[in-house]
Protein backbone atom coordinates (compact mmCIF):
# COMPACT_ATOMS: atom_id res chain seq x y z
CA UNK A 1 0.00 0.00 0.00
CA UNK A 2 1.77 3.59 -0.88
CA UNK A 3 1.65 6.06 1.59
CA UNK A 4 -1.28 8.60 2.03
CA UNK A 5 1.26 10.96 2.24
CA UNK A 6 4.86 11.80 0.64
CA UNK A 7 7.41 10.94 3.15
CA UNK A 8 9.38 14.30 2.58
CA UNK A 9 6.17 15.51 4.34
CA UNK A 10 5.70 13.31 7.17
CA UNK A 11 9.07 13.73 8.17
CA UNK A 12 8.47 17.56 8.92
CA UNK A 13 5.14 16.89 10.90
CA UNK A 14 5.27 17.32 14.41
CA UNK A 15 4.40 14.42 16.60
CA UNK A 16 1.24 15.16 17.54
CA UNK A 17 -0.17 15.90 13.61
CA UNK A 18 1.01 12.62 12.99
CA UNK A 19 -1.04 11.12 15.81
CA UNK A 20 -3.76 12.86 14.85
CA UNK A 21 -3.37 12.18 11.13
CA UNK A 22 -3.44 8.21 12.08
CA UNK A 23 -6.85 8.32 13.79
CA UNK A 24 -8.00 9.97 10.43
CA UNK A 25 -6.72 7.66 8.03
CA UNK A 26 -8.31 4.93 10.40
CA UNK A 27 -11.79 6.44 10.15
CA UNK A 28 -11.30 7.26 6.54
CA UNK A 29 -10.61 3.24 6.08
CA UNK A 30 -13.55 2.26 8.30
CA UNK A 31 -15.40 4.51 6.29
CA UNK A 32 -14.47 2.87 3.51
CA UNK A 33 -14.12 -0.39 4.51
CA UNK A 34 -18.32 -0.09 4.97
CA UNK A 35 -19.25 1.74 2.37
CA UNK A 36 -17.63 -0.60 -0.04
CA UNK A 37 -19.76 -3.53 1.89
CA UNK A 38 -22.85 -1.36 0.80
CA UNK A 39 -21.36 -1.64 -3.27
CA UNK A 40 -21.13 -5.49 -3.16
CA UNK A 41 -24.62 -5.60 -1.42
CA UNK A 42 -26.43 -2.87 -3.27
CA UNK A 43 -26.73 -1.85 -6.78
CA UNK A 44 -26.06 1.93 -6.14
CA UNK A 45 -25.12 4.12 -9.37
CA UNK A 46 -22.27 6.65 -9.64
CA UNK A 47 -24.48 9.90 -8.69
CA UNK A 48 -25.21 8.07 -5.25
CA UNK A 49 -21.95 6.92 -4.48
CA UNK A 50 -20.75 9.88 -4.53
CA UNK A 51 -23.37 11.33 -2.13
CA UNK A 52 -22.38 8.56 0.33
CA UNK A 53 -18.49 9.08 -0.23
CA UNK A 54 -19.53 12.49 0.11
CA UNK A 55 -21.35 12.48 3.30
CA UNK A 56 -19.51 10.78 5.06
CA UNK A 57 -16.05 13.00 4.35
CA UNK A 58 -18.11 16.15 5.56
CA UNK A 59 -19.26 14.60 8.43
CA UNK A 60 -16.28 13.37 9.65
CA UNK A 61 -14.68 17.31 8.92
CA UNK A 62 -17.59 19.02 10.85
CA UNK A 63 -16.48 16.15 13.81
CA UNK A 64 -12.88 17.43 13.47
CA UNK A 65 -13.21 20.99 13.30
CA UNK A 66 -15.32 20.76 16.47
CA UNK A 67 -13.55 23.81 18.01
CA UNK A 68 -14.59 26.22 15.05
CA UNK A 69 -18.16 26.83 15.07
CA UNK A 70 -18.10 28.81 11.75
CA UNK A 71 -16.18 25.67 9.51
CA UNK A 72 -19.96 24.21 8.45
CA UNK A 73 -21.44 26.92 7.65
CA UNK A 74 -18.29 28.14 5.58
CA UNK A 75 -18.79 24.71 3.80
CA UNK A 76 -22.30 25.46 2.46
CA UNK A 77 -21.47 29.09 1.58
CA UNK A 78 -18.48 28.26 -0.51
CA UNK A 79 -20.44 25.58 -2.03
CA UNK A 80 -23.18 28.12 -3.12
CA UNK A 81 -20.48 30.49 -4.14
CA UNK A 82 -18.37 28.04 -6.66
CA UNK A 83 -21.68 27.09 -8.20
CA UNK A 84 -23.28 30.49 -8.63
CA UNK A 85 -19.44 31.23 -10.10
CA UNK A 86 -19.87 28.02 -12.90
CA UNK A 87 -23.06 28.96 -13.95
CA UNK A 88 -21.97 32.14 -14.61
CA UNK A 89 -19.36 31.38 -16.35
CA UNK A 90 -21.37 29.55 -18.21
CA UNK A 91 -20.46 25.75 -17.51
CA UNK A 92 -23.07 22.92 -18.29
CA UNK A 93 -25.41 23.08 -15.12
CA UNK A 94 -24.03 19.40 -14.69
CA UNK A 95 -20.01 20.64 -14.59
CA UNK A 96 -21.44 23.25 -12.01
CA UNK A 97 -23.40 21.02 -9.59
CA UNK A 98 -19.78 19.04 -9.92
CA UNK A 99 -18.21 21.52 -8.98
CA UNK A 100 -20.59 22.85 -6.35
CA UNK A 101 -20.82 19.42 -4.46
CA UNK A 102 -17.01 19.09 -4.49
CA UNK A 103 -16.38 22.44 -3.28
CA UNK A 104 -16.68 21.71 0.51
CA UNK A 105 -13.83 19.29 0.31
CA UNK A 106 -11.63 22.34 -0.23
CA UNK A 107 -10.28 22.22 3.17
CA UNK A 108 -10.22 18.47 3.71
CA UNK A 109 -6.78 18.77 4.63
CA UNK A 110 -7.24 20.63 7.78
CA UNK A 111 -8.45 17.66 9.39
CA UNK A 112 -5.06 17.00 10.45
CA UNK A 113 -3.38 20.22 11.16
CA UNK A 114 -3.10 20.59 14.60
CA UNK A 115 -5.31 22.65 16.25
CA UNK A 116 -3.11 25.17 18.15
CA UNK A 117 -2.60 26.21 14.25
CA UNK A 118 -5.77 25.92 13.01
CA UNK A 119 -7.57 27.92 16.02
CA UNK A 120 -4.69 30.11 17.27
CA UNK A 121 -6.59 33.75 17.78
CA UNK A 122 -3.25 35.56 16.51
CA UNK A 123 -1.78 36.03 12.79
CA UNK A 124 0.53 33.01 12.37
CA UNK A 125 4.06 32.50 12.67
CA UNK A 126 6.49 31.52 9.42
CA UNK A 127 6.45 27.55 11.13
CA UNK A 128 2.95 27.70 11.74
CA UNK A 129 1.93 28.97 7.86
CA UNK A 130 4.09 26.61 6.74
CA UNK A 131 2.34 23.66 8.55
CA UNK A 132 -1.09 25.06 7.26
CA UNK A 133 -0.22 25.52 3.96
CA UNK A 134 0.11 21.95 3.74
CA UNK A 135 -3.45 20.97 4.35
CA UNK A 136 -3.49 21.36 0.29
CA UNK A 137 -0.93 18.19 -0.29
CA UNK A 138 -2.57 16.60 2.55
CA UNK A 139 -6.11 17.53 1.64
CA UNK A 140 -5.52 15.61 -1.77
CA UNK A 141 -3.59 12.88 -0.16
CA UNK A 142 -6.68 12.20 1.79
CA UNK A 143 -9.07 12.12 -1.04
CA UNK A 144 -6.76 9.78 -2.82
CA UNK A 145 -7.67 7.54 -4.64
CA UNK A 146 -10.52 9.15 -6.57
CA UNK A 147 -12.57 6.87 -8.40
CA UNK A 148 -15.58 9.05 -9.63
CA UNK A 149 -15.39 12.15 -11.33
CA UNK A 150 -16.76 14.28 -8.13
CA UNK A 151 -14.45 13.11 -5.87
CA UNK A 152 -11.54 14.21 -8.84
CA UNK A 153 -12.51 17.35 -8.81
CA UNK A 154 -12.81 17.27 -5.18
CA UNK A 155 -9.40 16.09 -4.74
CA UNK A 156 -8.15 18.75 -7.50
CA UNK A 157 -10.26 21.80 -5.15
CA UNK A 158 -8.37 20.47 -2.59
CA UNK A 159 -5.12 20.59 -3.84
CA UNK A 160 -5.12 23.88 -5.92
CA UNK A 161 -7.83 26.16 -4.27
CA UNK A 162 -4.49 28.79 -3.34
CA UNK A 163 -2.79 28.48 -6.16
CA UNK A 164 -3.14 32.23 -8.08
CA UNK A 165 -3.48 32.98 -11.08
CA UNK A 166 -0.24 35.43 -11.18
CA UNK A 167 1.89 32.29 -9.94
CA UNK A 168 2.19 32.98 -6.44
CA UNK A 169 -0.09 31.42 -4.40
CA UNK A 170 0.64 27.85 -3.19
CA UNK A 171 1.87 24.77 -3.02
CA UNK A 172 3.18 24.43 -6.80
CA UNK A 173 3.30 28.09 -8.00
CA UNK A 174 1.05 27.13 -10.89
CA UNK A 175 0.34 30.07 -13.05
CA UNK A 176 -2.53 31.00 -15.53
CA UNK A 177 -4.34 28.12 -16.90
CA UNK A 178 -2.26 25.31 -15.34
CA UNK A 179 -4.33 26.33 -12.30
CA UNK A 180 -7.76 23.99 -13.28
CA UNK A 181 -10.74 25.64 -13.49
CA UNK A 182 -12.65 24.36 -10.92
CA UNK A 183 -9.60 25.33 -8.39
CA UNK A 184 -9.83 29.01 -9.67
CA UNK A 185 -13.55 28.88 -8.92
CA UNK A 186 -13.32 27.74 -5.42
CA UNK A 187 -10.32 30.12 -4.51
CA UNK A 188 -12.36 33.18 -5.25
CA UNK A 189 -15.67 31.55 -3.67
CA UNK A 190 -13.13 30.50 -0.60
CA UNK A 191 -11.71 33.91 -0.34
CA UNK A 192 -14.73 35.94 -0.31
CA UNK A 193 -16.10 34.17 2.50
CA UNK A 194 -12.83 34.38 4.56
CA UNK A 195 -12.74 38.39 3.83
CA UNK A 196 -16.51 38.62 4.89
CA UNK A 197 -16.46 36.37 7.62
CA UNK A 198 -14.85 37.54 11.27
CA UNK A 199 -11.96 36.01 12.60
CA UNK A 200 -10.08 36.53 16.35
CA UNK A 201 -7.27 38.32 14.27
CA UNK A 202 -9.58 40.23 11.76
CA UNK A 203 -13.11 42.39 12.00
CA UNK A 204 -15.93 41.24 9.67
CA UNK A 205 -15.69 42.75 6.51
CA UNK A 206 -18.95 44.26 4.50
CA UNK A 207 -19.93 43.00 0.79
CA UNK A 208 -19.08 46.52 -0.37
CA UNK A 209 -15.44 46.45 0.84
CA UNK A 210 -14.79 42.69 -0.12
CA UNK A 211 -16.40 43.17 -3.72
CA UNK A 212 -13.58 46.77 -3.57
CA UNK A 213 -11.07 44.31 -2.11
CA UNK A 214 -11.49 41.55 -4.60
CA UNK A 215 -11.50 44.20 -7.99
CA UNK A 216 -9.34 46.57 -6.66
CA UNK A 217 -7.08 44.90 -4.13
CA UNK A 218 -5.85 46.16 -0.69
CA UNK A 219 -1.74 45.36 -0.97
CA UNK A 220 -2.62 41.54 0.32
CA UNK A 221 -5.81 40.40 -1.82
CA UNK A 222 -5.31 41.76 -5.42
CA UNK A 223 -7.04 41.14 -8.72
CA UNK A 224 -4.43 39.55 -10.08
CA UNK A 225 -4.56 36.74 -7.61
CA UNK A 226 -7.32 35.82 -10.13
CA UNK A 227 -8.58 34.53 -13.30
CA UNK A 228 -9.82 37.62 -15.16
CA UNK A 229 -12.79 35.45 -16.30
CA UNK A 230 -13.66 34.47 -12.80
CA UNK A 231 -13.91 38.32 -11.58
CA UNK A 232 -16.26 38.91 -14.82
CA UNK A 233 -18.44 35.77 -13.52
CA UNK A 234 -17.88 37.23 -9.61
CA UNK A 235 -19.42 40.84 -11.35
CA UNK A 236 -22.54 38.77 -12.44
CA UNK A 237 -23.56 37.15 -9.16
CA UNK A 238 -21.76 39.60 -6.64
CA UNK A 239 -25.61 40.17 -5.48
CA UNK A 240 -25.92 36.42 -4.85
CA UNK A 241 -22.88 35.95 -3.02
CA UNK A 242 -24.49 38.82 -0.49
CA UNK A 243 -27.89 37.02 -0.25
CA UNK A 244 -26.26 33.73 0.12
CA UNK A 245 -23.97 35.00 2.66
CA UNK A 246 -26.85 37.01 5.01
CA UNK A 247 -28.55 33.64 4.46
CA UNK A 248 -25.94 31.39 6.11
CA UNK A 249 -23.99 33.33 8.71
CA UNK A 250 -25.17 31.11 11.41
CA UNK A 251 -25.89 27.62 12.22
CA UNK A 252 -29.37 27.31 12.38
CA UNK A 253 -28.73 27.01 8.28
CA UNK A 254 -26.29 23.99 8.72
CA UNK A 255 -27.99 22.35 11.36
CA UNK A 256 -31.45 22.38 8.65
CA UNK A 257 -28.85 20.98 5.94
CA UNK A 258 -27.44 18.12 8.64
CA UNK A 259 -31.38 17.03 9.14
CA UNK A 260 -32.34 17.06 5.59
CA UNK A 261 -32.09 13.24 4.85
CA UNK A 262 -30.63 12.03 1.49
CA UNK A 263 -33.13 11.53 -1.76
CA UNK A 264 -33.34 7.45 -2.22
CA UNK A 265 -32.52 7.21 -5.58
CA UNK A 266 -30.52 3.68 -6.99
CA UNK A 267 -29.79 2.02 -10.41
CA UNK A 268 -30.44 4.68 -13.61
CA UNK A 269 -32.32 7.25 -11.23
CA UNK A 270 -29.72 7.85 -9.15
CA UNK A 271 -27.53 8.66 -11.87
CA UNK A 272 -29.50 10.68 -13.89
CA UNK A 273 -31.72 12.46 -10.59
CA UNK A 274 -30.43 16.29 -9.94
CA UNK A 275 -30.30 17.94 -6.73
CA UNK A 276 -33.61 19.13 -5.31
CA UNK A 277 -32.19 22.42 -5.14
CA UNK A 278 -29.92 23.68 -8.08
CA UNK A 279 -29.22 26.70 -6.01
CA UNK A 280 -28.01 24.91 -3.19
CA UNK A 281 -25.64 22.43 -4.48
CA UNK A 282 -24.63 20.71 -1.03
CA UNK A 283 -23.90 17.23 -0.38
CA UNK A 284 -27.44 15.83 0.52
CA UNK A 285 -26.81 15.58 4.40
Amino acid sequence: MRHLIPVSQVRNLRADTLGRLAQVVSQIRLISRRFETVLQATDIQDASCDRVQLDSIFRLMLASHNQDFETGTHLLRVSRFSHALALAMSLQPAEAMEIGTAAPMHDVGKIVIPGAVLCKRRPLSPEERRIMETHTTLGADLLNPARSSVMVTARIIALTHHERWDGTGYPAGLQGSDIPLCGRIVMLADQYDALRSERPYKPRLTHERVCEILLRGDGRTMPEHFAPGILEAFLKVEAKFATDYSELTDLEALAAALETPPEPATGAAAVAAPSPDLETPVPQL
